[in-house]
């Protein structure tokens, strides 16, 4: 029998820094999301991509709902335009419309048609429907 060593699992969170670079991109630089940060960045933001409900309640819920549709744009680009973030009925668009949604406070028409024709994911923004 043979003992294998034990690595503690990483605790995933979204890093305050990237947080803030995220929430102050321009709507021309959300669009060219893919050109705006370096590898690491994008190393650091992958993990978060297929997290769940929960983990995006926790990160997110003291951002106003200006910076929750904020993020739901740049996450909408990012799952689109950088290679391997597709996440599917996992996107965080979802999870954060979601909690704009329990707010009462969902985005606006111009926003959703905004999300739709900007990815190729058809669960956003709202989800599975099931």
């Amino acid at each position: 029998m043979s003992i294998g060593s034990w690595e503690p699992t990483q605790s995933i969170s979204l890093n305050q820094a990237d947080l803030e670079l995220l929430l102050t991109l321009t709507d021309e630089q959300i669009l060219d999301i893919q050109n705006q940060f370096d590898s690491a960045f994008f190393a650091r933001i992958k993990p978060l991509m297929k997290q769940k409900m929960v983990f995006w309640k926790e990160q997110v819920d003291k951002l106003n709902d200006a910076q929750l549709t904020q993020l739901m744009k740049v996450f909408t680009l990012l799952e689109n335009n950088v290679e391997d973030f597709a996440c599917s009925d996992l996107s965080p668009v979802i999870w954060i419309g979601k909690i704009l949604k329990s707010r009462k406070a969902f985005p606006q028409k111009v926003v959703i048609d905004w999300i739709k024709a900007n990815t190729d994911n058809k669960f956003l923004p709202h989800g599975s429907l099931f």
